[in-house]
């Protein structure tokens, strides 16, 4: 189904039947072959099979359709995520973290699947795989307190029965606090003499990171309150590198560089492509 699509006759039969086109998987789109599966299974079922029998397929039967239905479902929350994690806006070192807890709970609440069947089976397989790959990176400070240090999760992304976890995290963000090197600091303003005055446990450092950890504000813009924890922010939390935007303009260039336009010289190339990719703005 995937490989006749591009044949035209076997195009317009599909399309005559279903008035759609399938997606296909792609080699350099990550999910390509999610969003295929979850598109065979989105059409009518009834006109699905007298394509397939038009084209001479084997017909999908109820096996078949439990076994894809599966996938999606333990796919489903590995698919939702990566996009997350290869978004261009408001994605940050931070949110790595909580996509891994995300995606290991989804998998693992998964529901209506065979016994030992191939939905257990991929659910066990990569969840081993992402447990081996990433649980020594999740364990790294910095990671930690990048995660932290975001509006969005703050500690919440540590179990309430994790205290001695959430102890040390803010442990760590306190000596954080305490090595940047902020001029201007008023911590220690000098008080008007009190003869019963006692030192005080408390900091400004402590103070801010208690105001910060228990604000309900989960937008960027509440760091602006908090001028420590948004430069710790801003040391930690670099932006994720994708490859998404990279493949957007090599699908597009194509379009520039046609036949009639090949002798464009790289400038003007450059100039082209930049401003049809842009082109919404």
């Amino acid at each position: 189904m995937w490989s006749t699509p591009h044949r035209s006759w076997i195009a317009e039969v599909i399309y005559g039947y279903l008035d759609y086109q399938l997606k296909t998987p792609c080699a350099t789109r990550w999910n390509s072959e999610f969003d295929a599966v979850e598109c065979i299974l989105q059409q009518d079922q009834a006109l699905l099979k007298t394509v397939m029998k038009k084209l001479k397929i084997e017909v999908l039967d109820e096996s078949d359709l439990t076994l894809l239905k599966e996938y999606l479902a333990i796919m489903g929350p590995l698919a939702k995520y990566l996009d997350v994690l290869q978004s261009e806006n408001n994605n940050y070192l931070g949110c790595v973290i909580p996509c891994l807890q995300k995606i290991k709970s989804g998998m693992t609440e998964c529901k209506d699947l065979a016994p030992n069947g191939y939905g257990v089976a991929i659910s066990r397989g990569l969840l081993g795989h992402i447990e081996r790959r990433f649980k020594p990176l999740v364990e790294r400070d910095s990671l930690m307190i990048a995660t932290t240090v975001h509006p969005r999760f703050k500690l919440n992304w540590i179990a309430k029965e994790n205290e001695m976890l959430a102890r040390k995290v803010r442990i760590l963000i306190e000596a954080g606090l305490e090595n940047l090197d902020l001029h201007g600091d008023t911590a220690h303003c000098e008080n008007m003499e009190d003869p019963l005055q006692m030192p005080s446990r408390a900091t400004s450092i402590m103070n801010e990171l208690d105001l910060f950890l228990v604000d309900n504000d989960r937008s960027l813009s509440s760091l602006n309150k908090y001028p420590r924890i948004k430069d710790l922010f801003l040391r930690y939390n670099t932006g994720l590198p994708s490859s998404a935007p990279v493949e957007r303009l090599f699908s597009a260039g194509p379009l520039v560089l046609t036949i009639r336009r090949n002798r464009l010289s790289d400038e003007l190339f450059e100039t082209l492509l930049i401003l049809k990719v842009h082109k919404r703005l």
